[in-house]
Order: structure tokens, then C-alpha cells, then sequence
């Protein structure tokens, strides 16, 4: 948004009209929904107060749009989710309730009592972070709020199948263009709208003004460059140590070519070595690694998961990197050891 004052800003907020408009004239839209990412609110339920959970309010398409699994398979429909329904995290459930089914209990909220319709799971490694999933519906006059209030809102939408995404994306570009224009031509000088992809939304909206959760591209290079740096001096020391061992292994060295072992099979036996010690390494670095994960988290004040162990090809990708990395360090000093021993 360029204003009239000289001053620009690139925000995520909407108004609450952009999403029912674009379901009523974009028909390639399937589903639209608005997230009002709602202050903090206590809970309560049976004279027990839980403080400052975390609110969001939207319409019934986002449990439709987003693929949030539902603990007891029973994700509500409108009516009920319009008529006073929650749907609360598996965290909260589990806070609140235990093991209990928290199913059709009724929670206080600000002075209202709702019924628990569902319970979805919200993975750490979502932007979406709620411990609480309201009806908009529930507000008073959410028509005057969503059409003539400022920027309030997240919008998300899903496009119908075998649409060109790019020409979709330039309609609803031109939609909000016009609310925008309407709305505030007294104080901009231009507005520039454009959808974003949801899989870009994390890592690629530095910059960008939001009520949601978001991450860093910049850091992630950061750390990948630090954690790189790390492993080359630790294949350089690896290189020096293993070459520096060969004076040791003369001796077995020429035993086995006595006994008829050629250059290949030492070679082959030595880089089955270094891949052997790599594996076990990266084996260690794996316990290593669920062990004091919990505890890491805590000291640095970070909510993360592994979740290699359910994803197969994370998994293997990591053990051939291990291999090729264990090919990799013993391939030099393995071929110079025997290229000095048949010299």
C-alpha cells in the first residue's frame, strides 16, 4: 500500500467482504475463508480458569481448506459450528480434560457457553498456531464489521480443480484493488494486491505485516551455512587423523598384498571402514539427538518436533548422505595410503 502521505507498507490483513466476495464472483474460488486472529482468552470449565488461550475466529471453510486432522474423526458442519460449536487443539483437550472424551462438553468463553464439537491436531510446524476455533458467525453484526471496518482479517482460499492459478490470482487481485480503492481513496495512493502461494507464506513474507506466525528464509541459510562450516573442519579433521594412521598400518598393508590383496580390494576395504564409522556416527548423532532435543527446546525457548521417524523419505535421505559423506572423507586418504604403499 503506497499513501497519500509518501509512506508505504506491505501487510497480510484484509477486510472481512474480500473472502464472501470472492466466493459469490470468482467461481474458480471452491472455498474462502476469513481468520480473525482473535486477544487471548480465559476458559472455563467447571470453576477451573484456563488463562490466555490462544483465539482464532473463521468461517466454517477452514476446516474444509486446511488439512488439520481431527482426533475423533468428527469434524462439525456449519450449522452446529455457527451455533455456538468449538473446535479446541489436542494440547488444550489434553490440558483440560486428560484422557476424558471432551466431546459436547460446554466451555465458557467470554461470559458465552460453547459445546465442544471437535478436536484437531495443530502440528508445531504449522503458521496456523490456536488453541480455540470460533464461528466469525458469532459476532454481532459481522456484516457491518467485514464491510465497512479497516483491515482486520487473514483471507485463504482454495481454487477449484484444473484452474490457471495465475489467472484466478489476478481476479481476486483486481476484486481487492477495488475494495481497497472504495474503501480508502482518501488515504492511498495506491494498492497493489497479489495472492500468495500457502506453501510460501512461512519462509517468504519478510517484510510483510501479520497477526500470524512466521519464519525466516535468512536464518535457515544462516544456520545451514554454520552447520556446513561445522562438518567440513570435522572431514578435515577426520582427513588428517585417518592419513596420519597409515604409518600404523604399513605393516597389515603389506601383509595383505602378500598374501595376494591388489590396490582395489584395500581401497575397497578401507572406504567400507570409513563408511562403517560414518553410519555409526550418524547413529549416535540420531540418540544424540532424541534425547536432549526436549531439553534443547527449552533452553532456547523454541517449540520444535522431529518428525523424521514418520517421514520414510527424510529418513533415507539422511542415511545417504551419511554414506556418501563416509565415502567422501576416506576416499583421499584411503587412494593416497595405498598409492604410497604399491609405490
Amino acid at each position: 500500500i503506497n499513501c497519500s502521505n509518501g509512506q508505504s507498507s506491505q501487510n497480510a490483513i484484509t477486510f472481512g467482504s474480500v473472502a464472501p466476495e470472492i466466493k459469490k464472483q470468482i467461481t474458480e474460488v471452491a472455498l474462502a475463508t476469513r481468520i480473525y486472529h482473535g486477544r487471548s482468552l480465559d476458559i472455563v470449565y467447571q470453576q477451573a480458569i484456563y488463562q490466555q488461550q490462544n483465539f482464532y475466529y473463521a468461517d466454517h471453510d477452514f476446516l474444509s481448506i486446511f488439512s488439520f486432522k481431527s482426533v475423533f474423526g468428527n469434524l462439525p458442519n456449519k450449522p452446529d459450528f455457527d451455533n455456538a460449536g468449538v473446535v479446541i487443539s489436542e494440547s488444550l483437550a489434553n490440558t483440560i480434560f486428560g484422557d476424558k472424551v471432551p466431546l459436547d462438553q460446554l466451555l465458557k468463553i467470554d461470559g458465552k457457553e460453547y459445546r465442544i464439537l471437535d478436536v484437531v491436531k495443530v502440528p508445531v510446524k504449522s503458521h496456523l498456531q490456536f488453541d480455540v476455533l470460533l464461528s466469525i458467525e458469532n459476532f454481532e453484526d459481522l456484516y457491518e464489521w467485514s464491510y465497512q471496518s479497516g483491515l482486520d482479517f487473514h483471507t485463504y482460499g482454495l481454487y477449484a480443480e484444473n484452474t490457471n492459478h495465475v489467472v484466478v490470482g489476478e481476479k481476486v487481485s483486481t476484486l481487492y484493488n477495488t475494495q481497497m480503492n472504495d474503501r480508502f481513496a482518501d488515504f492511498i495512493s495506491q494498492s497493489d494486491n497479489f495472492v500468495q502461494p500457502l506453501s510460501e507464506i512461512y519462509l517468504y513474507s519478510e517484510g510483510v505485516r501479520s497477526n500470524l506466525g512466521e519464519g525466516s528464509l535468512k536464518t535457515i541459510y544462516i544456520l545451514a551455512a554454520i552447520d556446513l562450516l561445522i562438518l567440513l573442519i570435522a572431514v578435515i579433521n577426520y582427513v588428517n587423523l585417518t592419513t596420519a594412521q597409515y604409518e600404523k598400518r604399513i605393516r597389515e598393508i603389506g601383509v595383505r598384498k602378500v598374501i595376494g590383496a591388489n590396490r582395489s580390494q584395500l581401497i575397497f576395504q578401507f572406504l567400507g571402514e570409513s563408511v562403517l564409522l560414518t553410519l555409526l556416527s550418524f547413529a549416535g548423532a540420531l540418540a544424540l539427538n532424541q534425547v536432549l532435543f526436549d531439553s534443547f527446546g527449552r533452553l532456547m525457548q523454541i517449540t520444535a518436533e522431529i518428525d523424521y521417524w514418520s517421514e520414510p523419505a527424510i529418513l533415507v535421505t539422511l542415511l545417504g548422505s551419511a554414506q556418501l559423506l563416509g565415502i567422501l572423507t576416506g576416499l583421499y586418504p584411503e587412494t593416497h595410503g595405498a598409492k604410497e604403499d604399491s609405490s
